[in-house]
């Protein structure tokens, strides 16, 4: 089949890009011709650019802080520099960027059979550029083609939308022929604000094997053994003592993943966000894994790495209590250094037990996947 797949906006994080990879590589397996549809955000009116610039310049001048001056987007295009490789090599050539509602019209031009709306936050309406657009609202009312949302999140148990964006994406959800989540949160705010029956199904990453990622990886450039993998979203005081905590009770010396990508207030050079490679390569290579990301906890359990996530609530902590509950390691998930204790550092995870929760998980996810595109 011909499908569009419409994906949260690509951006400097390493789980939104592999997400989309993991679904495009799961359907092409699978015999399908996909286009990846990047909706990102519009550029400002000249006006709005000119004001965010000199915000920019004020926070220079007086606050310390040391990202770009000129507007580039939704993000500085320089955090991305590293990341580029990858996309050019796997997801380039059948991508489509669109900034506007007019272009996703002029998809409609193309015969596509199915249209699927992609996972991580595409249902939260203040992590996308336009909600609508996440429920199909661009196709032509006539069009009879097959409408599908595979892993889409809300991101909270809480209901975010206002009275109006709640009645038109009601109507709109009301047109799609198969509706999955990722959370079990997800399909009780289906059920109770859109009518609709939701299945829940894994996050996009969960499709593929650690052999498949483990293809993508050089392994001569990946760093160092026995580890502690640090993969912070967002580095505080609390974050970096529980970090410190684990490493004097394993012996290990910490290593950060990721880089201060999302922190404006780091210089240039350390916002660049580093290479897929070399973040899949600092979970594989790692002894112990601390995060408080939703993405990295996923490749810790993935690659069987013990680990500690600290919930980061500002973000949507319902996607973390729902996967982890599903695999029994619920424990896991810690608010501050107070919840760790030496037992739960030192307690021996039943691998194979999650293994065979995950590969089940697996098979119905891509059951689903497949019988709603019949």
């Amino acid at each position: 089949m011909k499908i569009a797949l419409i994906i949260f906006p690509l951006h400097p994080s390493h789980g939104c890009i592999l997400q989309t990879y993991a679904l495009y590589y799961t359907l092409k397996k699978k015999g399908h011709d996909v286009t990846i549809v990047n909706r990102q955000w519009a550029a400002p009116s000249l006006l709005g650019y000119l004001k965010r610039i000199g915000k920019n310049m004020y926070l220079r001048l007086f606050h310390g802080y040391k990202g770009a001056i000129f507007y580039e987007g939704a993000y500085p295009k320089s955090n991305m520099v590293e990341l580029n490789a990858f996309i050019e090599k796997y997801l380039k050539a059948d991508t489509i960027t669109v900034y506007n509602e007019r272009a996703l019209k002029e998809l409609s031009h193309i015969h596509f059979d199915a249209y699927i709306v992609g996972s991580d936050q595409t249902w939260r309406p203040k992590y996308v550029p336009n909600i609508y657009n996440y429920y199909l609202n661009f196709i032509p009312s006539g069009n009879k083609v097959k409408r599908i949302s595979y892993a889409a999140s809300f991101g909270t148990e809480d209901w975010e939308y206002n009275q109006i964006q709640e009645d038109i994406c009601r109507k709109l959800i009301s047109k799609f022929s198969a509706i999955s989540v990722r959370e079990d949160s997800g399909i009780k705010i289906c059920r109770d604000y859109f009518y609709v029956n939701a299945q829940l199904v894994v996050d996009p990453t969960l499709l593929l094997t650690l052999e498949e990622y483990k293809d993508l990886v050089n392994y001569t450039s990946v760093g160092s053994d026995n580890s502690l993998s640090c993969y912070l979203l967002d580095r505080t005081i609390n974050k970096v003592d529980v970090i410190e905590y684990v490493s004097r009770a394993k012996g290990l010396i910490p290593v950060y993943v990721n880089t201060e990508t999302e922190n404006s207030f780091a210089e240039l050079s350390k916002q660049i966000a580093p290479s897929i490679e070399t973040w899949i390569g600092g979970f594989i290579r790692a002894e112990f894994v601390v995060t408080d990301s939703f993405h990295a906890m996923l490749f810790s359990i993935l690659f069987n790495k013990p680990f500690i996530v600290i919930g980061n609530r500002k973000r949507g902590i319902t996607r973390f209590v729902s996967f982890l509950n599903s695999i029994g390691l619920e424990e896991r998930l810690v608010s501050d250094i107070s919840d760790i204790t030496l037992e739960l550092i030192n307690k021996t995870v039943d691998w194979e037990f999650v293994n065979n929760q995950i590969s089940s998980q697996r098979r119905k996810s891509i059951n689903f996947l497949m019988d709603a595109l019949k």
